[in-house]
């Protein structure tokens, strides 16, 4: 992404960049948007990210409506929001991201004035409430039917308070039983921790007078509390939990010959394996070694987090052989955040710029920035690289990212124009956090991080 500082300001960035940057909700993007001589030229980028969701784990970061709220009025909010709103009460059923999303956005045009919006969230609330199956699947069976609906009741309640609320538990439990609402709905849950329990429940009470709970099917099986012993493992007959276990009671002995099998036999790859990455013990690096450049992923994954668990100069010296071959990148450079000294420092910033960066969410930069963050926190002093700001900019997950802009301050490499950006962060902690580090900063309109 630009870089280059134009008139004390950083140089316009082209429609590709912003599309990187509002993928990962940076605030950058907010940024440019807000000092460009025509935001509307972004319109078209603009509304894709706000009909798609590239949230990288919504149920840690939340929903971004607040974020791309802001991105859709600089560019001409009108449009985007007709846009959103048709294609939420549209006939096609958008994914489960995609639904959160742009329920938050709709939410937020809502909040900010547009009847239009708040009726749209109602008549959706009415759609789903109407189609809702009157049967609900079992509970061991997901369903995201009732989390839709409960999303779209959030919104309602924050626009309308009490009473937006009392006539959701009415209608809602009118349609099904105060059961189902109970026991399906997060919604539930959250009115009952804002309202109160007692004020919840005499609503749902007086719409049904008695709720009785569905049949019940057959029990749930039990997990066997018996412990394992190592022929149950090397045989398969053990479960991950059991297996887990195992290893944290087990003797070093016990466990260097299950790596042994895992070595030896890994086309079996029994379940028990997992239990290795919680091993007490540094065991064996010739087999962890040979573990590692397997075939298997699911192999693979268990030896590196085993190393990493218990670093050592040999383990180090791996991640750097790997290094220099171009093998297993993501995972040398994990290993080698966690048994690094500080003359790898570069060798690592070198390593994590070699990887290919994207538009698209993509799961391996989230090991990746964890592995730069816990680089920077092994260090005694502060870093000489700019390995943090690298990765603040190109990592997917906004929760990373706001540990990574702790780190920056931490160790004195946050830059005035990330601390800006961060007022307009889509993750509201990392907001928080840079109006406390810079509260007489201005946010978007005028008022800090607003």
């Amino acid at each position: 992404m630009s870089g280059t500082r134009v008139c004390g300001r950083l140089a316009p960035m082209t429609k590709a960049e912003l599309r990187n940057a509002l993928v990962r909700g940076l605030g950058s993007a907010l940024v440019e948007l807000e000092t460009c001589q025509d935001p509307h030229q972004h319109h078209d980028v603009v509304l894709a990210a706000c009909l798609r969701s590239t949230v990288f784990d919504a149920q840690v970061e939340g929903d971004r409506g607040w974020y791309l709220h802001k991105a859709a009025t600089a560019v001409g909010g009108g449009s985007v929001e007709e846009a959103v709103i048709a294609t939420l009460l549209g006939p096609r059923r958008v994914g489960s991201a995609d639904h959160v999303q742009l329920c938050a956005i709709v939410h937020q045009f809502a909040v900010a004035g547009s009847q239009g919006a708040h009726a749209a969230l109602g008549q959706h609330y009415q759609v789903l409430l109407d189609t809702m199956p009157q049967d609900p699947p079992p509970p061991d069976v997901y369903d995201d039917t009732w989390d839709r609906l409960s999303c779209v009741c959030h919104h309602l309640v924050e626009l309308g308070g009490w009473d937006a609320c009392e006539q959701i538990l009415h209608e809602v439990s009118t349609a099904h039983s105060p059961y189902v609402l109970q026991r399906r709905s997060w919604f539930y849950d959250d009115v009952v921790d804002e309202f109160g329990k007692d004020r919840v429940e005499a609503v749902v009470g007086t719409t049904v007078e008695a709720s009785q709970a569905p049949a019940s099917g057959p029990d749930t099986p039990r997990r066997p509390t018996s412990p394992v012993t190592l022929d149950d493992l090397l045989a398969g007959r053990a479960e991950r939990y059991q297996a887990m276990q195992f290893v944290q009671s087990a003797t070093e002995q016990d466990v260097n010959r299950l790596l042994e099998a895992a070595v030896r036999e890994p086309d079996r790859r029994p379940r028990s394996l997992w239990g290795l990455r919680k091993s007490p013990y540094p065991l064996d690096d010739d087999l962890l070694f040979a573990l590692a450049r397997n075939d298997d992923e699911y192999l693979r994954d268990i030896a590196f987090t085993v190393m990493g668990n218990h670093p050592s100069p040999t383990r180090r010296g791996l991640a750097l052989a790997l290094l220099d071959t171009g093998e297993q990148t993501i995972n040398a450079i994990d290993l080698l955040a966690r048994t690094m000294v500080a003359s790898d420092e570069q060798r690592l910033c070198d390593a994590v710029k070699s990887l290919p960066v994207g538009d698209e969410v993509d799961g391996d930069w989230h090991s990746v920035c964890w592995a730069a963050n816990a680089s920077v926190e092994r260090l005694d002093d502060n870093p000489t690289t700019d390995l943090l700001q690298y990765v603040y900019r190109q990592g997917y997950c906004s929760v990373c990212r706001s540990g990574t802009v702790r780190l920056m301050h931490d160790t004195g490499v946050l830059p005035d124009t990330i601390m800006n950006e961060c007022l307009r962060d889509s993750y509201e902690e990392t907001r928080q956090l840079a109006r406390t580090l810079a509260p007489s900063a201005p946010g978007l309109d005028g008022s800090p991080g607003s």
